[in-house]
């Protein structure tokens, strides 16, 4: 089963999503874990994290659901594929950071501020998103005085991360 299959399932019972995915699934290559998959898993955080809001007693509770398992096991996987450096394509590392700030979980700060830190010099697309990931997770990444941001704006996004990163 694909990630992308996952995705459109509202939960799966009996069986963790390891189980489902063979090791060589659980990566984040363009023929299994590609944007369109992330796209579509980022959705699925986006729901989960508008439920909590709805619901913050059971997040607060600490219990996780089927769904809420799958989804972290799911963040764990995107976290320990993004460590790795992979040598993945851009289009797939801002995927994969777009999917984790839509998790808006602050426990992904850290692991995102280490990633702010790796992407500084790489790719503008790839650091802006990290960027827009942390600012989900209400992180005053961008400077105060801009009232806009946009990936075009490599040499002030670019400042932006040093100043944040202290």
């Amino acid at each position: 089963m694909t990630v992308l299959e996952l995705a459109d399932v509202p939960f799966i019972s009996n069986h963790k999503t390891s189980e489902l995915m063979s090791p060589c699934e659980s990566s984040m290559d363009e023929s299994i874990f590609g944007v369109r998959e992330l796209m579509s898993l980022a959705l699925r955080f986006e729901r989960a994290y508008a439920a909590s809001l709805r619901c913050p007693d059971s997040r607060a509770s600490g219990e996780l659901d089927v769904e809420g398992q799958e989804l972290d096991f799911l963040a764990a996987t995107i976290r320990e594929t993004l460590a790795a450096e992979a040598g993945l394509d851009p289009i797939i590392l801002s995927a994969a950071y777009f999917a984790l700030g839509k998790r808006c979980d602050p426990a992904d700060v850290p692991f995102l501020r280490d990633r702010l830190k790796v992407e500084l010099n790489r790719d503008p697309q790839v650091f802006f998103q990290v960027m827009i990931a942390l600012e989900n997770m209400g992180e005053d990444v961008f400077s105060p005085e801009r009232d806009s941001y946009s990936i075009l704006d490599a040499e002030l996004n670019r400042s932006d991360a040093i100043r944040y990163l202290g």
